[in-house]
């Protein structure tokens, strides 16, 4: 009969293939690796003798981070909840608490009702410079900059227009770039930014092709979220408009204290697609 420790062995091996998976952007692979990462976390807690010590709560953090991985968001919080009541020990607690945040997190990329137009995305913010309605002016001002020099840059790339070292973008495109940002939603701090040009109605908007800029930036966030470095230089082959990217994108990033968590949310279809950027 398996032990706890041999389940937790083979746990480790497929959550270290599914994480080589996902780099790699094999996404299918990496789900089934990290289920049966999950399957086998689950087991060896099952096979320990008493609900308490050490080893119980690290097997919860475990197994609550490869939930995470699975997506299983509400598997998470309970492990890391059911840990946290069982009173661990402090560095592991402050680690339950920051996959607890983690999967709590989801909650603040839904749009809960909100409508969004083909140009629009959602930005949210999570962290200790966030409050109820509140956040600190420099975090949210210097990422919605960033985002739209991001915009901007990926307009002029997808034109096939030639890496701007200095001065201002070219008028006509300018004007389609800008940025326009809401009123901020409290409960999970939340703004809508809308690509489009301040000249025309939204129903002239489609010639523009806003959609597919922001359907790129979203693209590219996926990639870097995952580390997926080798996918990027494809997509961007320009070596001035990649490294403008990586260093925009890193402006982007939560800092992991004042700002754990960027996410950003679109709608296609119907069908909510969102990133959370950590």
């Amino acid at each position: 009969m398996s032990t706890a420790r041999e389940h937790h062995h083979i746990a480790m091996d497929y959550a270290a293939k599914g994480l080589m998976a996902r780099m790699r952007g094999h996404t299918e692979e990496a789900a089934s690796h990290f289920e049966q990462a999950l399957e086998n976390e689950l087991a060896a807690i099952d096979k320990l003798p008493q609900q308490s010590g050490l080893g119980w709560s690290i097997l919860h953090r475990s197994a609550a981070t490869m939930a995470l991985d699975c997506e299983d968001f509400r598997m998470a919080e309970k492990l890391a909840s059911t840990a946290l009541a069982g009173d661990p020990h402090p560095e592991v607690a402050d680690e339950l608490r920051d996959v607890w945040e983690q999967a709590n997190s989801q909650r603040h990329l839904e749009l809960k009702g909100v409508e969004l137009a083909p140009d629009e995305i959602q930005v949210s913010l999570a962290g200790g410079d966030v409050g109820w309605g509140f956040v600190r002016f420099t975090e949210l001002n210097g990422r919605v900059q960033n985002v739209s020099k991001l915009m901007a840059r990926i307009m002029e790339r997808m034109e096939n227009r030639p890496f701007r070292q200095r001065g201002r973008m070219p008028r006509e495109l300018a004007d389609r770039s800008e940025l326009f940002v809401s009123t901020a939603r409290a409960s999970s701090f939340a703004v809508t930014v809308r690509l489009s040009s301040p000249n025309k109605e939204r129903t002239n908007h489609e010639d523009l092709n806003t959609s597919e800029i922001v359907d790129e930036f979203m693209d590219l966030m996926e990639l870097v979220n995952g580390a997926r470095i080798e996918e990027i230089q494809e997509r961007i082959p320009d070596a001035a408009y990649l490294h403008n990217f990586l260093d925009l994108s890193s402006r982007i990033a939560p800092d992991g204290d004042r700002i754990r968590q960027v996410g950003f949310t679109v709608l296609r279809l119907g069908t909510q697609r969102s990133v959370e950027f950590t």
